[in-house]
Parts: C-alpha cells; sequence; structure tokens
C-alpha cells in the first residue's frame, strides 16, 4: 500500500526476487500475485511514484521453502462381483487423494487398456456384458500433479439361458431448436417376458436421467447447440438388459410453420352401434415432420390414441348419436393442428327416416342491404340438430347454427343467386331446399362537374356556360340557378351548356347553383361556385364632340325653361290685377 499526502499515486512496481528489475505494475493497487519457482529468501521491494514523478520505495522479506513431494492417489474400484450376461453392472468411479484433489476417473470395463468411460467428478456408471467370460476392469485415478493410481474388479459373466434379452428402439434421429422440449419416443420388446425399466441418457455422457416402469416416452430440454447421442435402456423382468441410440440435433431456434391435420371427409360419416369403425388421418408439416398422431374419438377432450406412424386407428361406439371426433398432429417442433370427423351412429335395428328442409323464397333485395333468408326444417323419427347455408349455391357453407334455419346476409353483387340450406337430424341424415334470390344494383346518385366558368371568373356580356355530368344509369335532366332565382334546364345532359347575358345582373359577386337528376329520380348533390360581373364604363368621346354635346344640352334646358318661366310671370300679373 501507500499513500502521498499532496497528491495521489500514479503508479506501483514489485521487484519480486530484489535483482533490480521490476517483475510487475499497475496504476491503482499495490495487490500482486507472484511464483517463486525456486526455493530460497528474498528481498522484495514495492516502488511507489507519484502523480508528479516522486517515488518512495519499500521492501519485505520472502521465505521460500521446497515443496513437498506428490502423494499419489488411490483409486478404489469396488468388491468383485457375479452377474448373468445381460444384466446391468454399476461401476462406481470413486477414490482419495491426501494432499490434493483427482481430477479424472476412467474405466476399462473388459481390461483391454482401452478406458471406455471418463468423468472429471466421481460418478456411477452402468455397462452391459453380453458375453459369458470373466473380465478384469480397471479404475483409474488421475490426481492434480499428474500422478495415477488403478484400481481392479473381477467381474464374473455367467451364462444365462432361460431368459432371452430384449431388444430396444430408441426412434429416429430427432432435430430440435435449442430451448424447446424434445419429445424422445422409446420402445422395447422382450419375447419371453416384459419389459420392467426404460431409462434414458439424454446426453449420452453415461448418467441415466429417466427411469420409468410403465413407458420409454421421455420430454428433455437441450440448452446448448450440438448432437447430442441419446441412450436409451431398457430391463425385462428377468433383469436382462438392451441399449439404443439415437442422435439429437440441437439447432438455433427459428420460426416454425403449423402442421396440418387432415380427419378425412367433410361429410357426416355414417357408423354401427357395436361395430368397430376404422379412422386413417393424415398430417403435414411444411418445415418438418409428423412426430405424434392421436385420435379422441368421441368428442371428450381425452385423446383415446396416439401412435407415430399414421396408422389406420380402430374404435368401436356403444351409443347412437353424432360425435365429434377430432384428429391432432404434433410436428418436431412441438406444434399442432387439429381436424374434425362427424360421425353419425345408428342403431342396426331402427332405419333413421330423413328430415325435411324448406329454404323459403324466392327472395329480393338491393346489393349492400341486408337480406333476411327464413329456412326451415323437421324431421318425422327425431329432431333436426344443425341448419346450414351456402349463400351462393357454390358448395361452402356460410352459416351454421343448430337452432335456426334463420339468418341475415349481404350480397355485394347484383345478380340470381341459388342459396342452398341444408337441413341434418339426430340420426345424421340430411336434407337440402334451395330457393332464388334476386339481387338488384343497388342506385348510385349522378354526379355534375362544371367546366366554364371557373370559380372567381369575371363575366360581361353575353356567356355560354358549359358543363358535364355522369351515372351509372343515365343522366335524365340537368338544372340551374343564379342566386335566388328559379331553377332553368339547360341544353344536353351528359355534356350540357346554358347561354347567359351577365349585363342582366348588378356588378358583383353571384353564385352559380347546378344539379342533375338520373333517369331513376336520384339527384345529385348541387354544386355551386361564385362569379363576380363588373360596372359597366362609359365610352369617352374625342373633346370637339364632348364641347358640341355640352352645348347642346344647355340649349335643350334653357328651352324647356323659357316657356315655363313666361307662364309663372303671367299668373303673377293676373293676380295682381
Amino acid at each position: 500500500t501507500a499513500t502521498d499526502p499532496d497528491g495521489l499515486v500514479a503508479l506501483y512496481e514489485w521487484d519480486f526476487d530484489g535483482d533490480g528489475t521490476y517483475d510487475w505494475s499497475n496504476g491503482t493497487t499495490g495487490r500482486a500475485l507472484w511464483t517463486y519457482d525456486t526455493p530460497g529468501n528474498y528481498t522484495a521491494k514495492l516502488r511507489v511514484t507519484d502523480n508528479i514523478g516522486d517515488f518512495a520505495t519499500a521492501t519485505v522479506s520472502v521465505e521460500v521453502r521446497p515443496r513437498p513431494p506428490n502423494i499419489d492417489p488411490v483409486a478404489d474400484a469396488g468388491a468383485d462381483i457375479e452377474v448373468d450376461q445381460g444384466d446391468p453392472v454399476e461401476f462406481l468411479m470413486a477414490g482419495f487423494d491426501p494432499d490434493g484433489t483427482i481430477v479424472l476417473y476412467e474405466w476399462d470395463y473388459e481390461g483391454d487398456g482401452t478406458y471406455d468411460e471418463a468423468s472429471a467428478v466421481p460418478t456411477t456408471t452402468v455397462h452391459i456384458y453380453y458375453d459369458p467370460d470373466t473380465y478384469t476392469a480397471v479404475l483409474r485415478v488421475t490426481d492434480d500433479d499428474g500422478a495415477t493410481d488403478t484400481d481392479e474388479r473381477v467381474v464374473t459373466v455367467n451364462e444365462k439361458v432361460q431368459n432371452q434379452r430384449p431388444t430396444a428402439d430408441a426412434g429416429p434421429d430427432l432435430e430440435a431448436q435449442i430451448g424447446t422440449e424434445v419429445t424422445l419416443v422409446g420402445r422395447g420388446n422382450d419375447t419371453d417376458g416384459t419389459i420392467s425399466t426404460f431409462k434414458w441418457d439424454f446426453d449420452g455422457d453415461g448418467v441415466y436421467d429417466f427411469t420409468s416402469s410403465t413407458t420409454g416416452t421421455a420430454v428433455h430440454t437441450y440448452n446448448q447447440l450440438g448432437v447430442f447421442t441419446a441412450r436409451l435402456l431398457v430391463i425385462d423382468d428377468q433383469n436382462a438388459a438392451a441399449t439404443d441410440t439415437c442422435n439429437v440435433t440441437i439447432i438455433p431456434v427459428h420460426i416454425n410453420r403449423a402442421p396440418t391435420a387432415d380427419a378425412g371427409s367433410d361429410d357426416i360419416i355414417q357408423a354401427t352401434q357395436g361395430e368397430e369403425m376404422e379412422f386413417q388421418g393424415t398430417g403435414t408439416d411444411p418445415d418438418g415432420f409428423i412426430a405424434l398422431y392421436e385420435w379422441d374419438f368421441d368428442g371428450d377432450q381425452v385423446y383415446d390414441w396416439n401412435d407415430t406412424q399414421a396408422r389406420i386407428a380402430v374404435w368401436t361406439y356403444d351409443e347412437t348419436g353424432l360425435f365429434i371426433a377430432r384428429f391432432r398432429v404434433t410436428d418436431n417442433d412441438g406444434e399442432t393442428d387439429v381436424d374434425i370427423l362427424r360421425v353419425q351412429v345408428s342403431s342396426s335395428i331402427t332405419p333413421n327416416e330423413p328430415p325435411t328442409a324448406d329454404a323459403g323464397g324466392p327472395y329480393e333485395g338491393v346489393s349492400g342491404e341486408t337480406l333476411t333468408l327464413t329456412g326451415t326444417g323437421s324431421d318425422p323419427d327425431g329432431s333436426v340438430v344443425s341448419y346450414e347455408w351456402d349463400f351462393e349455391g357454390d358448395g361452402t357453407v356460410n352459416y351454421y347454427s343448430p337452432d335456426s334455419g334463420t339468418t341475415s346476409v349481404t350480397y355485394e353483387m347484383s345478380g340470381t343467386y341459388n342459396a342452398v340450406l341444408t337441413v341434418t337430424d339426430d340420426g345424421g341424415a340430411v336434407a337440402t331446399s334451395t330457393a332464388v334470390v334476386r339481387i338488384e344494383r343497388a342506385n348510385a346518385e349522378p354526379t355534375v362537374r362544371l367546366t366554364e366558368p371557373s370559380p372567381g371568373q369575371t363575366l360581361k356580356g353575353y356567356y355560354v356556360i358549359r358543363g358535364t355530368a355522369s351515372d351509372d344509369t343515365g343522366i335524365a335532366s340537368v338544372e340551374l340557378r343564379i342566386d335566388e332565382g328559379s331553377w332553368v334546364r339547360v341544353t344536353g345532359t351528359m355534356s350540357w351548356t346554358y347561354d347567359y347575358d351577365a349585363s342582366d345582373l348588378v356588378p358583383g359577386t353571384h353564385t352559380l347553383f347546378i344539379r342533375a337528376t338520373d333517369v331513376d329520380g336520384v339527384r345529385s348533390r348541387v354544386m355551386e361556385i361564385q362569379f363576380l360581373v363588373e360596372e359597366p364604363k362609359v365610352q369617352d368621346d374625342d373633346d370637339g364632340g364632348s364641347l358640341f354635346s355640352g352645348f347642346m344640352m344647355w340649349i335643350i334646358i334653357v328651352m324647356v325653361l323659357i316657356p315655363i318661366v313666361a307662364s309663372v310671370i303671367m299668373v303673377i300679373r293676373y293676380k295682381r290685377r
């Protein structure tokens, strides 16, 4: 350690063996590690330098003693054992090191010099001897200084003729994404007994991670990329065993595309109570394969049958009625899809009478508007359990109800449609009825446009107002009015004109209104624009003409006033007399 009274320590340096050479330096701490290879007494020197370059030193004495010699580890192979051929034998990796630790355990099961299993930690492994003989298994341990020790275990394997070894089937090689569940479906077969134990070593490390007395199907999640050898061990009721392996390839995560299940026909399948019925569904997966096929025959959400192959399933219905059988497929990424198969189970004694259907109609409507279809059905020996409408007669069911055949539909296009009603009774029999639906085209309002004059244009004298109009059924008339005047009809329809004398209007701003009416009497929205009318200008004559006009005006005024003035004077004189 070091301190600086007027600054800070900028550099720590150690000369560990006092030879004048600084072997280690650091800008923040004086704590260092060093290994002395030779015993002896050393003077280690610490030098510290502050932020302006001044330094100070301190020393410490270090005594390095000779290292004691390594003591070899001790291996413990365990007691000798006698087993029957095919029986699994457990081997314990055991041992101790009096002055350190054991870093490696190895078993040579046959004593042939080849070590078959290895582990860095003590663990229990299993090995099966299939041939009768006497084997000397060797356990070798290695300590942290590289020293080794071995121990032997004699394994006597007797011939076992009365029991046939089972066979194990680990299934096909699998591929899965990292972090996702992998289902390993293992099977075992014993020709002279039963399988009593299934074990899975998921990653091939010699340690069995899964044990079951009933099934070889196990689920495991791999959290590392790579190829793992999964080992299945099956043991029969006579303790004979067999193994099989499959490779599990773990790949990075990708977006899985779901599989597709196909339970079969979309029609109702007829079956007879008490008789076997065959089911065969299929499945496809666009980016993998189907790993599991399942059937729920009676629709109770419990899957009664499963297989890894698309095999034929057999089921017997003990009751009559309509059953919704569910077929589910699961792909290798765990995604599922479900399809249904409708099965009508009838008694073999009483035949079912079909229902009757009445689609009603004919119906008439307008495109884009809601139309109500009223369908009915009846069953002479039971009840109607479903109503289905095919609105356009194209084979597509657009409406389904277990209760009613009345529904609403909107046809977007005009035309004539054959709407088909299908009713199904509780015996699975069906009946159909067709109704004619006539849809008229909905009338849209016409549009009117003005080409001349343009908004804000100034008009004077006679002017031709022009425009166009359009409609899906045809234009009957176009009308216009100015300000609060009356509507007047123009000349033409699709292209129209109107002659107008703007001099009849007072100067200023005026509004022009235009509307169109189609052949069905539907009017367009009123279009309006504003235009201007100027004040009339007085035309100036030349100077001579102006003087003459002014002179003549005064002569006329005088000639008019003289008789008036003379009459007034005569009246005044008459009154004075």
